[in-house]
């Protein structure tokens, strides 16, 4: 070999190892960190491969989120969050604000932390032989229950229940229930007493099966997703118990093989045919397995940090986990989703998968506000949190309470947007302070029945409206837009059926708690009778709401299989919100994280058993976003295809000119 070919192929070979180097490689890549991200981040961190979390929100604290008892969800949104606009809903033509926080944790970073599963009944409804008996362990596999901690005595459970329904003690989410005896139980209190002359049941735990299926009307004490202070103290102080402080807590996130990068978006998948072609240089996808379907195995993604878009490979899976708002989105932008819609957006189809985006539900929710004879105060330690109603309308489908009523005291809420419950009621009812009771907010002569749809009749969709991932989706409820329809709709009937159940029961009423406590109805109110339905369903047109309780979108056994991979492609597996196949009838999180817990559990077994910490012969000491080459430069990025900068293509063709010299 002359001089000169040996040196040419020495300058060839160093730039061919650079390129070598340009992409990270994990074993599993998980976009987003929220919610269920969080939950990924743990559990799949726990074998010895490699884990990569990309979450869009920043690695900063929010004092607000984690240690507050109230919170403004306004303010928060509008700092740290990516909300979207529903497009125009009801009769009125209401365009609904929908919360995201993109934040680690999500959601759960501000929401009220309501902890409940859903309904047996409601696997009835899932795909396969999937039925509650399936997912009743991975419920109690990630509680850490207050029934571990305090007598029976004290929480109506007994041993061998807390043990079948809450686990044992460390699971990583902790749950606590409303400090009693304060001045803002008084009043749940007086409706447990009068629950037969309401027509309720009273119940301990509704995470009990027999329990909750003993009676189509229970009544019982809220339980919260909180981190209580001393555990066998029920008076103990607590906060909020996020997914994010829940399943990664420092001891998680510094896990050797666990990367946890913010402030990135996902913004589409990347398959082998694309790396086969050249797109990405000279990577070789060494201890990939291989599909002989190259155009539709996923082997990573493209992500945005700043200006910049980098790729990662994942070797066993890429994991979606970044909500009904985002799975869908990113699944639609990587040519994921129905052909016909992506045709009409010049998206190129990958995989015809017409479920996905679609079989979006929400709880719509009504509020019954009645002024009381009494203050009702507003306690620091329980956030407002006390009491749930669960009632089965004429309208319920499946053989289960399609409607849940949440009790709220003091603050008039005729909006969701702002949980302290901002109204012009608030002016004329303002907080006072309340007598001999320090932990208190205040207390008002007000309470709210939430009246929350959860067995929805309405679904909805979630789809792209263009090919770059920063154009705005479009979010569509389903609501009906005329009042024909509205009105004969089962979920406005179910609302009204539960608000005039409510008059009956509590207004010119003999039993107990209605002549101790309740005045007028404030909302909707009471007008001329025969002027009464028509107000109702003015009322409900206009004040009708969000419970930020969306599910579907990317929906168990129709969009994916029963393990929650995505059909139409390879190498993908989804869990969050959107993979629910039917509105859970109560809070949604619960039934999110026991979902997850299983996917998570049959993606370890089938994938991880043969894994052992990676070695990543591409990735050189000291690598850094700041340092490392970037991918193709592309900075919105549609459909299947990349672009591939001319250097490695040079590179390429000079490679192969230095092999024929040779």
């Amino acid at each position: 070999m002359s001089k000169t070919a040996y040196s040419l192929l020495l300058l060839v070979t160093t730039a061919a190892s650079t390129l070598f180097s340009k992409y990270q490689v994990y074993d599993y890549v998980v976009a987003g960190g929220g919610g269920a991200g969080s939950l990924w981040a743990a559990r799949l961190s726990e074998t010895k491969n490699s884990v990569l979390v990309l979450e869009q929100g920043p690695n900063s604290t929010c004092y607000l989120c984690d240690n507050s008892i109230t919170n403004n969800l306004d303010d928060l949104w509008t700092s740290h969050g990516n909300s979207e606009f529903t497009t125009p809903q009801t009769p009125v033509g209401r365009s609904f604000k929908q919360i995201k926080m993109s934040w680690p944790g999500g959601n759960t970073r501000i929401y009220q932390g309501v902890a409940y599963p859903a309904h047996p009944k409601v696997y009835d409804q899932y795909p396969g032989n999937l039925t509650y008996e399936t997912f009743q362990p991975y419920y109690a596999k990630f509680q850490n229950h207050f029934c571990n901690y305090l007598n029976e005595s004290i929480t109506g459970i007994n041993a061998a229940d807390c043990l079948k329904y809450h686990g044992s003690t460390g699971g990583p989410m902790g749950i606590g229930r409303p400090v009693t005896g304060l001045s803002d139980s008084e009043f749940f209190t007086d409706i447990l007493a009068s629950a037969s002359e309401l027509g309720l049941t009273p119940i301990a735990d509704p995470w009990n099966a027999d329990e909750i299926q003993s009676s189509n009307a229970t009544v019982y004490y809220q339980q919260h997703f909180r981190r209580v202070a001393d555990p066998t103290d029920p008076s103990s102080p607590r906060v909020r118990e996020s997914t994010m402080s829940g399943y990664t807590p420092y001891s998680v996130l510094s896990r050797p093989n666990l990367t946890y990068k913010t402030e990135t978006q996902v913004v589409r998948l990347i398959y082998r045919n694309e790396v086969d072609r050249g797109d990405y240089g000279l990577v070789v996808l060494e201890g990939f397995s291989n599909t002989n379907t190259s155009q539709t195995q996923v082997v990573g993604v493209l992500y945005q940090n700043g200006v910049q878009t980098y790729a990662v490979f994942a070797r066993k899976q890429v994991v979606l986990s970044a909500g009904v708002l985002g799975t869908p989105k990113i699944l639609q932008q990587s040519g994921v989703g129905p052909a016909d819609l992506l045709a009409s957006l010049g998206v190129p189809l990958v995989a015809n998968n017409q479920y996905i985006g679609q079989n979006v539900a929400e709880h719509s929710s009504f509020v019954a506000i009645y002024k009381c004879k009494k203050q009702l105060p507003y306690n620091l330690l329980n956030f407002g949190g006390i009491g749930t109603m669960l009632l089965t309308t004429p309208y319920a489908k499946h053989g289960y309470p399609d409607v849940q009523v949440q009790l709220f005291p003091t603050f008039p809420v005729t909006s969701f947007e702002s949980e302290d419950g901002t109204s012009p009621l608030l002016l004329v009812y303002p907080p006072t302070p309340v007598a001999n009771d320090t932990t208190s907010l205040g207390g008002a002569p007000i309470l709210n029945f939430i009246i929350c749809r959860t067995d929805p009749s309405s679904r909805g969709s979630f789809n792209i409206t263009g090919t770059q991932y920063r154009y705005t989706s479009e979010l569509d409820l389903g609501w009906p837009q005329d009042f024909p329809t509205f009105a004969q709709d089962g979920d406005y009937l179910a609302q009204k059926w539960v608000l005039d159940h409510l008059r009956s029961k509590l207004l010119n009423s003999s039993n107990a708690f209605a002549q101790k406590w309740i005045d007028f109805e404030l909302q909707p109110g009471i007008v001329d009778p025969a002027q009464q339905d028509g107000f109702d369903l003015q009322t409900n047109a206009y004040t009708v709401d969000l419970s930020y309780h969306q599910n579907g979108g990317v929906n168990l056994g129709t969009a994916t299989d029963l393990f929650g991979a995505v059909n139409g492609i390879q190498g993908v597996t989804v869990c969050d919100n959107s993979l629910h196949p039917h509105p859970p009838n109560q809070n949604p999180t619960g039934a999110m994280l026991a979902l997850c817990e299983y996917v998570a559990d049959k993606l370890i077994q089938r994938t991880a058993s043969t894994g052992s910490q990676v070695t990543d012969p591409f990735l050189p000491v000291g690598y850094s976003e700041t340092t490392a080459p970037t991918a193709p430069t592309i900075p919105e990025v549609s459909g299947a295809s990349v672009q591939s900068v001319a250097s490695i293509v040079t590179l390429s063709c000079a490679f192969l000119i230095v092999i024929s010299l040779c």
